[in-house]
């Protein structure tokens, strides 16, 4: 990891002191207490597991699912550790949760709370349900001003955690391994105000980053070896036009990849999208119009077949889905 930039020598530069951040060289796993007790196989009439409900698939190259802990079959994965978060979220009764796959674990879970500033915790749950380990501080005293994280999985079961710094501008990542030891971390660009964040492992390429800031769209491509594949500060998918909110990513190729946001077309706020290659360049000669958008209901997108994307949308009469094809067209489901 020699190409790794220590989160601790990026504040430095930034005339920040982070009393307590780790770097890639000094780095120990967070202890992790032993669970309570391990969670019981659900029996009939329990809360519907989330491990098997809410199933993602195993390979690597996902986004995270975004639901809450409003779901009560993640009140009752989360049970050994519910005073932790009583304590972290003090009179907070939902939390946003991001949750990924891991290869040899089975999930690991964001808990955040952007409207309370209070820090984010990170857990990881065995296929028996059981609590793997967790940290209640992932990215140590940065943690209180970041609002936008994105959570991904990796190679080998590792963990990868994109954020963005405000007071710096500073867009981030930290790696951990699958037993919760932190490998490295990473610069990724540079953003005053982000609008928007979105992380994808590509097998066998590295980490695709995708952030929105005043209008502009920015992709970056951040090796396994930690070297930035697509220069300093990324490429520039659409200088203007974008819209504050989520973005999307998905792998319609093992070389192509569509990146989806929300920007301003014809008739208001719609659903944006763009195909670009393993070099960053966009293929299409403009971004290519889903259809409209509403400003609460994030849309989904995967790959449904070779060089086919499929993306489930809301817009103000509600929602609809669309399969995008490599050339750009746009086929109404």
């Amino acid at each position: 990891m020699r190409h790794a930039l220590p989160l601790l020598s990026l504040l430095l530069a930034c005339n920040r002191t982070p009393s307590a951040l780790q770097t890639a060289s000094s780095a120990t796993p967070v202890s992790s207490p032993a669970p309570s007790a391990p969670l019981a196989p659900p029996t009939a009439g329990a809360p519907p597991d989330p491990l098997q409900e809410l199933a993602l698939p195993l390979h690597p190259e996902v986004q995270a699912l975004e639901t809450s802990t409003a779901h009560p079959g993640y009140q009752a994965l989360l049970a050994p550790i519910s005073d932790l978060i009583q304590q972290r979220f003090p009179g907070v009764s939902t939390l946003s949760l991001q949750v990924v796959p891991l290869r040899g674990l089975a999930r690991a879970l964001l808990l955040h709370d952007p409207a309370s500033k209070a820090r984010p915790l990170l857990v990881a749950f065995d296929e028996q349900r059981n609590l793997a380990w967790f940290k209640e501080r992932p990215i140590h005293d940065l943690d209180p001003s970041i609002a936008r994280m994105a959570l991904c999985p990796g190679p080998d079961g590792d963990l990868f955690l994109v954020f963005h710094d405000p007071p710096t501008g500073i867009v981030a990542a930290r790696r951990w391994d699958q037993g919760g030891g932190i490998l490295a971390d990473f610069r990724l660009g540079h953003a005053e105000q982000l609008d928007g964040l979105a992380a994808l492992y590509w097998p066998e390429r590295g980490w695709l980053v995708a952030h929105s800031s005043a209008g502009a769209v920015k992709v970056q491509l951040l090796e396994e070896r930690g070297r930035l594949a697509w220069g300093r500060d990324g490429k520039v998918l659409t200088p203007s036009g974008a819209l504050p909110g989520p973005l999307r990513l998905a792998l319609d190729t093992e070389v192509s990849a569509h990146v989806l946001w929300p920007g301003a077309g014809a008739t208001g706020r719609h659903h944006l999208a763009s195909r670009i290659d393993f070099e960053g360049s966009p293929l299409w000669r403009a971004p290519v119009d889903l259809g409209d958008a509403d400003d609460h209901q994030p849309p989904r997108i995967e790959r449904s077949g070779h060089a086919l994307i499929h993306a489930e949308l809301t817009g103000k009469s509600g929602p609809y889905a669309v399969d995008i094809s490599a050339e750009g067209r746009v086929l109404i489901r």
